[in-house]
């Protein structure tokens, strides 16, 4: 497969690339990114602006204290409560190490290609899978060729059933500790190895 970018809402591409031995031809790799719709609407206008510090989280599935930034316009403008607000999480990051990945970031923001854009968006496990559907159906007005989606097992179908649409949505077992799911997952489908192949495929047609 040709070189693509990835513009994604979770961590999922960072496992795609790492995977599939590719470069890292994007600056949200191992990112989970907060408001992702607004961010990839205006996905040039956004990458213009800053990166900067604005918290620190705790996770509790790493036990990373990690870097949350924001994305500020040149003149240092920003307003939290605005609907344009859009949070970066560095998860896999140590938040000593904020000036180490707002390098990586401005340096992957150079290796974009603009007619290899690929969007990949999880929707994040809910009570309600109401809300999947929603996300599912902005996701579709998305002004981007190529997209795709990853959900938990059971959730695709449920949301097929209410959208139609040619995205394809790929399905995990599991939600925590997804990323470090044994092989013998992908016996029956669902670890991260067998969603990865489900999507390198995929894309691959799709060049």
């Amino acid at each position: 497969m040709e070189d693509i970018s990835i513009i994604s809402n979770s961590c999922v591409s960072g496992y795609f690339y790492k995977k599939c031995n590719m470069k890292y031809s994007s600056p949200t790799v191992w990112c989970a990114i907060n408001n992702f719709m607004e961010f990839c609407s205006d996905l040039d206008g956004y990458l213009e602006k800053d990166l900067i510090w604005l918290k620190a989280n705790f996770d509790n599935n790493t036990r990373i204290i990690y870097p949350v930034c924001t994305l500020q316009d040149k003149d240092g403008c920003r307003d939290q409560n605005k609907t344009d607000f859009v949070e970066i999480n560095f998860i896999h990051t140590n938040y000593k190490s904020f000036d180490k990945e707002k390098e990586k970031w401005e340096r992957r923001k150079q290796r974009i290609i603009k007619d290899k854009i690929v969007i990949f968006y999880f929707l994040w496990p809910v009570i309600d899978y109401r809300r999947s559907i929603c996300e599912y159906k902005k996701l579709q007005d998305l002004p981007f060729t190529n997209k795709v989606a990853f959900c938990l097992k059971g959730q695709a179908e449920k949301i097929k059933q209410h959208v139609t649409s040619d995205i394809p949505i790929f399905e995990f077992n599991h939600y925590y500790n997804w990323w470090t799911q044994l092989e013998s997952d992908d016996l029956n489908g669902g670890g991260i190895n067998d969603v990865i192949k489900k999507t390198y495929d995929y894309l691959n047609m799709k060049q």
